[in-house]
């Protein structure tokens, strides 16, 4: 090579080459961003009938939760039972259980032998009262018991499917 040209070769090649890292971060944040991959396999899964039982986002849903229990209002202490319950709900459904509501999946449930039903019922009675009186009030540690008792029969659940 000719030695005049030597410098600008090695500027070309590497800025070239700078340039080809620069894109490729670029390729690969939009990538993340736009969750290609993660849609991809979710596709995947939904096309050969593998949807897991565990949603992905269950320990951010607790911790959710459970930071919802630390705040010194009523109004999140109350929205935190609700969440808990309706997430509840929501796996009971994952899981396979069918019914209208709440009583007919836990009618179905005591066929099973699963203790502390009765406690399971009263959450979502007062579940349904936050729902509909706007007065209703609850205690700080009457949410984080009704929490709790959600959280131990949630993981009770999803420990006898995995």
């Amino acid at each position: 090579m000719n030695n005049t040209l030597l410098p600008y070769y090695y500027f070309f090649k590497y800025t070239i080459l700078a340039l080809d890292f620069l894109l490729l971060c670029g390729i690969i944040y939009y990538i993340r961003k736009l969750k290609v991959i993660q849609n991809f396999a979710k596709s995947l899964k939904e096309k050969f009938g593998i949807n897991p039982l565990v949603p992905s986002g269950a320990r951010r849903k607790w911790r959710d939760i459970e930071l919802l229990l630390k705040e010194p209002l009523s109004s999140s202490w109350k929205l935190a039972v609700v969440q808990a319950s309706t997430f509840v709900l929501q796996t009971l459904k994952n899981l396979g259980y069918s019914g209208d509501n709440i009583e007919e999946i836990l009618a179905h449930l005591e066929t099973q032998k699963y203790r502390n039903l009765n406690l399971i019922r009263e959450i979502y009675q007062v579940k349904e009262r936050i729902l509909q009186d706007r007065e209703f009030s609850i205690t700080h540690s009457e949410a984080q018991r009704m929490v709790f008792i959600l959280k131990k029969f949630w993981q009770e659940l999803i420990s006898e499917f995995i």
